[in-house]
């Protein structure tokens, strides 16, 4: 499969992945540069789609074939989906959220990464690398093939819900638990399910 992502309606996961933590960055308002092309693709697909089609295909005793569970066609351009995510972050918020300015991921990495990563905090510095290995995968030159309309006509899947929805539902868990969280560490009061 592509980028796994919350549920498509209401946006949670139980393990946070790569382009939450890229989320994360952007509600901070610490990302003022990310390596990218505003003409690449980020191909993701919430996890109850993956599920679904997971679960049609054992059901129907489907063992042969070979089946692309991701957006395909519907995969959203990355300045597509930066300005989504700032746009509705801000709106969540009550609060202008800046844009990261995108940069061509070369000269970032001779010019961005070893003049101002080192004057980060070790910990920062670490997040940020993470964070810059994950965007190798959310810059693609090219859609993937999907089959998720093939199994909706063979199998009756649910059809991929429109990808813009599902980053807006994965953010608003995002705010919702990094607010949570926050509340609890200052309450030092432990949650079951959440771990401070």
């Amino acid at each position: 499969p592509s980028i796994v992502i919350g549920d498509s309606q209401t946006g949670a996961i139980c393990k946070q992945q790569g382009i939450h933590r890229m989320m994360r960055l952007l509600l901070r308002e610490i990302l003022p540069v990310v390596p990218g092309s505003p003409n690449t693709y980020i191909d993701f697909v919430p996890q109850d789609s993956i599920a679904e089609a997971i679960i049609g295909l054992v059901n129907h005793k489907v063992v042969t074939g070979e089946y692309w569970l991701t957006a395909g066609a519907q995969a959203l351009r990355f300045s597509e989906g930066l300005e989504l995510l700032v746009e509705h972050a801000s709106h969540l918020l009550g609060k202008a959220i800046p844009k990261p300015r995108l940069m061509n991921p070369a000269a970032f990495d001779r010019l961005i990464r070893p003049v101002f990563l080192p004057l980060f905090p070790e910990r920062q510095q670490r997040i940020f690398e993470e964070s810059l290995t994950f965007l190798k995968y959310m810059n693609m030159e090219e859609t993937f093939s999907s089959s998720f309309e093939q199994l909706h006509q063979q199998l009756g899947i649910t059809v991929l819900p429109d990808p813009r929805q599902t980053a807006q539902r994965s953010l608003e868990y995002i705010i919702g638990y990094s607010s949570e969280r926050r509340t609890q560490a200052e309450a030092n009061i432990p949650k079951e399910g959440v771990s401070v």
